[in-house]
């Protein structure tokens, strides 16, 4: 087994992922693909090693193999509890733990505990999923890397506090890849925008590669066109049961009907670069799909937003000019990613005037923020169909593809080397082909579950759909829909005998879905499914050496996107005009050029207001569980981690706590882990897991009838010391209402 050598971060320490590799087989539109990480500890320390990455949107996770040194181990799912606490007693118990859990929307971590220095360790991840035969194409995107976020990414997004996001501009990683298309899908047209392939004919198709010398810093996306839609159903045993797979492709009657048209476009920094070229070609496209039937609306959304066409005008010669030149000189320069309220206002203070047919909103971003629910909430509160384009080499896919499915409209991915023309074009296809909705599926037998469907049926577009059975039907099913009132139906094809178990468990996440907490659960557990109520787990139990001390965090980070934030991918000489209001980890790697003074002087403004509070209860455990938390990404003892901390500690607090110490006959190093887990208790703050694992190590000689005299004793103290304080906070809040 090779692994690349010593490439080193920002930091200066040696980068712990070495490698990446894809193997997948695709039969029609059926996908199964291995995803290979290994990695390398050659830092001279034990370390946890914490990767988070993205999987496709509609992937689901079957299961994951580690091998470390001669052995090779297969992971269980359990319940997350479970194997957090089965986690942390392995580290405690200096053997290797193995965990990989839901992070947030389409992204996952990887949690590797105790790995010693000079270890290599490879974890293969197995996933299944469903493509779409979509507008006379199909498109395999396997996304890589998260490109920066808008936003908090633990407060909005979900993440852990040991997870991370962050990007290092030094990271590399290879990536390779084997894709074998199987059966008449290998007489496609075979392409990728992202990556230069290599295929080969084979006995059962054709295999793709991607030429050496790829990296980490874009999804891979295979187009396969040149295809007939081509339905089937399958049916396979489910423990008891019978599982049924039927996938339609219905064809509609050609209808070109005018639409109005609201556009929203993403303006914010991140979009500089490739993303803004790919948006200004993608609306001069547009501009010339437009006819006098139709209205459109035009705006603009970064910090803030701007109604520039505020009003769906008639598509006259006048307002393509207007339109055109709105185009023009649309730039990535309106700071932030604030979609949500962009979107709620282009939904519902644009009025649709009475002549014009109803409203769609076109969508054009990258889609890189956090806070995923609430732009989707504010989507279905329109009532509007949202079609989504996607631009950049790593666009968000879980945002993109949910907005447009619960709207009961379509997404289009862009990356920077595709055709943004024909993206237009497909989706102007939807918009004005024919409404086709009520869809209904009679399955010639009685379910006893089946999945749902989507609002909205499209011509020459997969559609699939789960139900299970005590006995297999006898025939293939039929999807019915309704067009101007008049019922119109497609058919699955010969209803086909399987013996692949994973058929079943695909159902099984499909209909996860749409149950409650509890039956969710079941679920995952029957199925063996990763989901926000289960984990993937293992335990390499150490025979020989095992690991004496706590292992230091390893964060790994992320390769910096292609093209992303005013650096393009195709060379052309383009660049973020602005990023002043943006929040990402990596700012600094950007110029910040300040068109939002305003903002920027409330900004400190505010931050002023705040440290004139740093004495009241509240303000000083934040101040001292945020800097507890990033100390114990690098500290594994106790006494170091909180040295790093008191420092941020007032006189008074730190002088009462020794001397509360020695009257109790305790280390004042334990008072204060009792003092500061208490504070994070009382203050609703979460402790990083390394930080329990600290004061766990601290306390294990104190019983807990002790640790509770001691917190009721040290609580009483504290909120006492504090209470003096209340003028003073209430002086600060005044501040705050005058000046902010």
């Amino acid at each position: 087994m090779s692994y690349e050598v010593g490439l080193e971060s920002a930091s200066g320490e040696s980068i712990a992922l070495k490698s990446v590799a894809l193997k997948g087989e695709l039969d029609g539109l059926y996908l199964h693909m291995a995803v290979t990480q290994k990695y390398r500890n050659e830092t001279g320390k034990n370390l946890e090693i914490v990767y988070t990455f993205p999987l496709a949107f509609g992937a689901t996770l079957m299961g994951m193999d580690v091998t470390l040194g001669a052995r090779t181990l297969q992971a269980c799912v359990i319940e997350k509890k479970e194997a957090s606490d089965r986690y942390e007693k392995a580290i405690d118990e200096g053997d290797t733990p193995i965990m990989v859990e839901a992070s947030a929307d389409g992204l996952y971590t990887a949690n590797l505990g105790n790995l010693l220095d000079g270890e290599n360790l490879t974890l293969t991840l197995r996933y299944a999923q469903l493509l779409h035969f979509e507008q006379g194409q199909v498109r395999l995107h396997v996304p890589t890397v998260i490109a920066p976020r808008y936003g908090q990414a633990h407060a909005e997004g979900g993440l852990a506090l040991h997870e991370s996001d962050a990007v290092d501009v030094l990271a590399e990683y290879a990536l390779s890849a084997r894709i074998d298309l199987n059966g008449d899908i290998a007489k496609g047209r075979v392409s990728s925008p992202s990556h230069t392939i290599e295929t080969q004919s084979t006995e059962n198709g054709l295999v793709v590669t991607l030429r050496p010398g790829a990296k980490l810093d874009r999804d891979m996306i295979l187009t396969i066109s040149d295809l007939p839609a081509t339905p089937f159903a399958i049916v396979a045993p489910d423990h008891d049961e019978q599982i049924v797979l039927a996938s339609f492709c219905p064809q509609l009657a050609g209808r070109s009907d005018p639409i109005t048209l609201k556009i929203l476009v993403d303006c914010s920094g991140s979009m500089g670069g490739d993303s803004m070229r790919q948006a200004r070609t993608a609306l001069k496209s547009l501009v010339g799909q437009l006819d006098t039937r139709d209205y459109v609306s035009y705006s603009r959304f970064g910090s803030h937003y701007l109604h520039d066409l505020s009003k769906p005008s008639p598509c006259n010669r006048r307002t393509r000019n207007v339109l055109s030149h709105l185009v023009q000189r649309t730039q990535a320069d309106m700071g932030g990613t604030e979609m949500e309220q962009a979107m709620l206002s282009t939904l519902q203070d644009i009025a649709v005037p009475e002549a014009a047919p109803p409203a769609n909103v076109l969508l054009i971003t990258d889609g890189e923020i956090w806070d995923i629910d609430s732009v989707i909430q504010a989507a279905l509160n329109g009532g509007q169909r949202v079609f989504a384009v996607g631009v950049s080499s790593s666009p968000a896919e879980s945002l993109l593809r949910k907005l447009s499915e619960i709207t009961g409209g379509a997404c289009e991915l862009v990356s920077p080397n595709e055709d943004i023309a024909s993206a237009i074009l497909r989706l102007f296809y939807r918009m004005r082909g024919a409404r086709a909705g009520k869809p209904r599926i009679e399955w010639n037998g009685q379910p006893f579950w089946q999945s749902s469907l989507p609002k909205a049926v499209y011509g020459n577009e997969t559609l699939h759909a789960f139900a299970r059975f005590d006995e297999k039907p006898a025939t293939a099913p039929t999807l019915y829909w309704e067009v101007d009132g008049q019922t119109q139906s497609a058919q699955a094809g010969a209803l086909n005998t399987v013996g692949d178990p994973d058929l079943a468990r695909l159902g099984g996440a499909k209909q996860m879905q749409t149950t409650g907490q509890e039956e969710a659960l079941a679920l995952a557990l029957k199925y063996q499914l990763v989901s926000w109520q289960t984990n993937l787990f293992l335990v390499h139990v150490r025979e020989g050496e095992k690991a004496t001390d706590l292992p230091v965090l390893y964060q790994v980070p992320q390769m910096m996107a292609a093209g992303w934030g005013g650096v393009t991918l195709l060379g052309e000489a383009a660049a973020c005009e602005s990023q002043a209001d943006l929040d990402f980890k990596n700012e600094t790697f950007f110029s910040r050029v300040g068109t939002h003074e305003a903002m920027k002087a409330a900004r400190e403004l505010r931050e002023a207001a705040k440290a004139l509070d740093t004495l009241a209860l509240t303000k000083i455990a934040d101040k001292l569980i945020e800097e507890l938390n990033e100390a114990a990404k690098t500290k594994t003892e106790w006494v170091a981690a909180l040295s790093d901390v008191l420092v941020y500690a007032d006189a008074e607090l730190k002088d009462r706590v020794i001397k509360f110490a020695v009257q109790e006959e305790l280390a004042p190093e334990s008072v204060w882990a009792i003092a500061l887990e208490w504070l994070a208790l009382r203050e609703n703050i979460e402790l990083s897991r390394q930080v329990k694992r600290l004061i766990r190590a601290q306390l294990k000689d104190i019983d807990d009838e002790r640790k509770e005299e001691t917190v009721n004793a040290l609580s009483t103290l504290i909120t006492q010391i504090y209470q003096t304080k209340s003028i003073f906070g209430r002086a600060c809040e005044t501040i705050r209402r005058i000046f902010i």
